[in-house]
């Protein structure tokens, strides 16, 4: 089979999506004849893969440029090509249905997020969460244009892939598409096979993500703080936060005003091979999320036989059984620090929970079984188109 995955990033460019891409392909290409376009500017090689950049253009019309190289590249590739896999509705997927309609290829979408509703949190146009995004009628024009762009992209795709319950449920109530178009598929998460769980005598919390509000690393820091405040943990006690984001001077501020520059760092964002060690040395995962599709950071730190402890929502829910394979707390400071204070002192509890979440992590999210279900659905969509 011939696959073409548009998709607006690739590594060395850091993030969940980035990395599926790399090692989606890598597989793919084992059995299959595998294109990539991205926007990525210096991608890395992939023996095998053929990968053609689309070039960025810094120029007033530079998004509107984008997209029509971004067409013309599929053209090309289209006419020996059997399916395009695009990787999100608008910043790929929307010239990619538009050409397959054109060319009659068969396009499958990946939805991993909700582009709208991220762009207004980014915006600042909304605090809402997901669902009280989606049955708000009332937002500014370019966002409900972004949510009309995703829909017409999602409605005319042949199919459409979700790696999580949520997500397929978010498109069935948020954006009316109909059951028999949407699938579910796992995501794959691997780590290195020599890498192993290296924590330091002192303990490490770690919480890594993009720094924007609805990852509520504040609400981290806050427990971080109650349980150093209240001397819950005797032991010497350090969070670090991995990633980079608009919220960054925010949480520094806070940091200063609670007196935790000794304590708390926040790295900026690091590629995956620096990320996995730094994560390798925590102690404890922490994740305070008010949304996640799937949390791949959490399966990473499960594979690592690291105790995770995470809110109680949806995303997270699909993940983390509680008590069994993972601590779920409210979404409020002293849940969160009771929660976290429970799994750095109670050692039975960590390591049964390790245990458990590590078995679950493998056996779930694999690339043997991500790839067989992912070509058996590509295959399914081909023999119908």
């Amino acid at each position: 089979m011939r696959i073409i995955i548009p998709t607006p990033i690739m590594p060395p460019q850091i993030g969940g999506p980035a990395t599926y891409v790399s090692h989606l392909a890598r597989y793919l290409s084992q059995k299959h004849e595998v294109s990539i376009l991205t926007f990525t500017q210096r991608p890395e090689p992939i023996r095998g893969v053929r990968i053609t950049v689309i070039p960025l253009y810094q120029h007033p019309l530079g998004m509107i440029l984008r997209q029509v190289t971004l067409a013309i590249q599929l053209v090309r590739l289209s006419k020996t090509a059997d399916v395009i896999y695009a990787q999100g509705p608008i910043v790929v997927g929307l010239t990619s249905v538009i050409i397959g309609k054109i060319l009659k290829k068969p396009v499958v979408i990946k939805f991993v997020g909700d582009i709208a509703w991220e762009e207004a949190e980014r915006r600042g146009v909304t605090d809402q969460d997901l669902q009280g995004f989606l049955e708000n009628r009332h937002h500014p024009f370019a966002i409900r244009l972004l949510q009309w762009l995703q829909t017409q992209s999602l409605k005319r795709s042949k199919y459409i892939i979700v790696p999580s319950h949520y997500l397929k449920q978010v498109l069935l109530d948020g954006y009316a598409i109909s059951l028999q178009k949407v699938s579910l598929v796992h995501n794959a998460v691997t780590i290195p096979k020599n890498l192993e769980r290296k924590a330091k005598g002192e303990l490490t919390i770690v919480s890594s993500g993009r720094l924007v509000a609805h990852k509520r690393f504040d609400m981290v820091i806050a427990a971080f703080f109650k349980l150093k405040r209240l001397g819950l943990v005797k032991d010497h006690l350090k969070l670090m936060i991995i990633g980079d984001g608009p919220q960054k001077q925010i949480l520094e501020r806070q940091i200063k005003r609670l007196k935790l520059e000794d304590t708390v760092q926040i790295t900026g964002a690091l590629n995956r091979a620096s990320y996995l060690r730094a994560l390798s040395s925590a102690s404890l995962f922490v994740l305070a999320s008010s949304y996640e599709g799937l949390p791949h950071a959490i399966i990473e730190a499960m594979l690592l036989g690291i105790p995770v402890v995470a809110t109680d929502i949806p995303g997270n829910r699909e993940v983390i059984t509680d008590r069994r394979t993972g601590l779920l707390a409210q979404a409020d400071t002293a849940s969160l620090a009771r929660a976290m204070h429970e799994a750095l002192t109670d050692r039975t509890l960590a390591g049964n929970l390790t245990r458990y979440a590590k078995k679950q992590a493998r056996g779930r999210y694999n690339w043997k079984t991500h790839r067989e279900r992912l070509i058996h659905l590509l295959r399914q969509e081909l023999t119908a188109a």
